[in-house]
């Protein structure tokens, strides 16, 4: 089970889904925020526990309903790209995520600054001062878990997370 806290602008576009009542209980805990790139919605994912990020690029409206699905999809696509996640593993992670909860922002100042720091990386370009949705892709893919974050003392994601997959620490 999994915790995703909202910024405001994400829980704004995900309204229907947002469970204001839930009481939060000690599940994963990830972040997620909504930004724009050459004018599509993209909402970047920050697990807490290693500052491990993905991105959904180009979302829609009518995505909101697929959301949950979108989310573990798009995390193990991520772990597969990163050669963390061996298809042994893929069944018991998607178990593991089978309940997701989005929540209201948790104001968690370490990672919305890590999820801003991530967002900067991913729309830098020198190209005219503009990041293509293509090079922001490419970026994601090949870089994005592969820089040390300040919040896990300049550890690396990809590591963090590879650690917690070897060791079953997905719940």
């Amino acid at each position: 089970m999994a915790n995703v806290f909202c910024s405001s602008k994400l829980k704004e576009f995900l309204k229907p889904l947002i469970d204001i009542n839930k009481t939060i209980e000690n599940n994963e805990q990830w972040n997620a925020h909504l930004f724009y790139l050459e004018g599509k919605k993209c909402i970047i994912f920050l697990n807490k526990e290693t500052i491990y990020s993905f991105v959904l690029f180009g979302i829609l409206k009518k995505d909101i309903s697929n959301i949950r699905r979108l989310f573990i999809d798009g995390f193990i696509n991520k772990l597969y790209e990163d050669d963390i996640l061996e298809l042994k593993d893929e069944l018991v992670l998607r178990m593991k995520y089978e309940n997701i909860s989005f929540l209201m922002t948790n104001n968690d100042k370490s990672a919305i600054g890590s999820i801003n720091d991530c967002i900067s990386r991913i729309t830098f370009s020198l190209v005219d001062n503009k990041c293509s949705l293509k090079e922001a892709k490419n970026y994601v893919k090949k870089n994005l878990n592969d820089t040390p974050m300040g919040a896990v003392k300049y550890q690396f994601p990809i590591n963090l997370m590879k650690e917690k997959i070897k060791n079953n620490r997905y719940s």
